[in-house]
């Protein structure tokens, strides 16, 4: 995974967990994981500008290739569960997203219930 492609699902991340208004201790922590995983500074004046528009964000997911798409969608999907909360304009994010890249929204549900089952919220 090349700088560009790391610097853009971080966006992707970073625009989906500001969604509800707010930005929870455990999608605080997500991002500073992530982004320390991607080799990118954590310190949140060095994160990336977000992709608040799932139409954006549907956009960037469409240019990537096929691997990168599932990676970027499984990386969403996790931020978005990371509180054991999937927020309204959460889901509807991920809705057009994953239909961009040609998911049901069979397979999207099954992928949140997955990560909300592995969400420890105690």
């Amino acid at each position: 995974m090349d700088a560009e492609f790391r610097r853009k699902v971080l966006g992707l991340i970073f625009g989906l967990t500001v969604k509800d208004g707010d930005l929870s201790d455990s999608e605080i922590a997500f991002m500073e994981r992530t982004y320390a995983a991607f080799g990118v500074p954590t310190e949140k004046d060095a994160w990336v500008m977000p992709v608040g528009d799932p139409e954006d964000a549907a956009a960037e997911l469409q240019a990537m290739p096929e691997e990168a798409q599932k990676e970027a969608l499984a990386l969403l999907i996790e931020a978005a569960a990371v509180d054991g909360v999937i927020h309204e304009a959460e889901r509807a994010y991920l809705d057009v997203a994953s239909a961009a890249i040609g998911w049901t929204s069979e397979q999207l549900e099954a992928q949140i219930v997955e990560k909300l089952s592995d969400v420890d919220v105690s």
